[in-house]
């Protein structure tokens, strides 16, 4: 059984983020799938913290860090990004990540979406499962 729960992430979450955000898989599926370096991650992740227009959380099951969610909020709108750990995947915490996500979402988003790369089958169910409807075009869904 899991033991769900999201916490603010913090810099010191910046290594854990950038070693899942740079798994080839992670790569593959992002809209950007170049390698970042640590230093580029480390600028990326100060600005995101310090950014009141951004959210972002680390999930954890039974202690263990599994995923890490951010929302972009562009006026009324939340803009979903997630990943979920290499050793977990294929588990149901991406479901899970976005299900605990919106039990915390901000007062300020009316909306939630997320855009998920044309290939990326294992978003498109999360998000699906979690009653989200897709939308085509452009190499993309939400």
């Amino acid at each position: 059984m899991k033991n769900i729960s999201l916490r603010p992430a913090t810099i010191e979450d910046a290594q854990t983020i950038l070693a899942w955000r740079n798994d080839p898989i992670s790569r593959e599926n992002s809209f950007s799938s170049d390698e970042i370096s640590l230093e580029e991650h480390m600028r990326w992740m100060q600005k995101k913290l310090s950014d009141e227009t951004c959210q972002m959380y680390l999930m954890s099951d039974g202690g263990e860090d599994v995923g890490q969610i951010r929302i972009d909020i562009i006026g009324q709108v939340g803009e979903i990004s997630y990943l979920i750990a290499p050793k977990y995947r294929g588990k149901g915490y991406g479901t899970d990540i976005i299900e605990q996500y919106e039990k915390h979402a901000d007062d300020r988003i009316s909306v939630l979406v997320g855009l998920v790369k044309s290939g990326n089958e294992a978003s498109k169910r999360c998000f699906e499962k979690n009653s989200y409807i897709r939308l085509s075009g452009d190499g993309t869904d939400c």
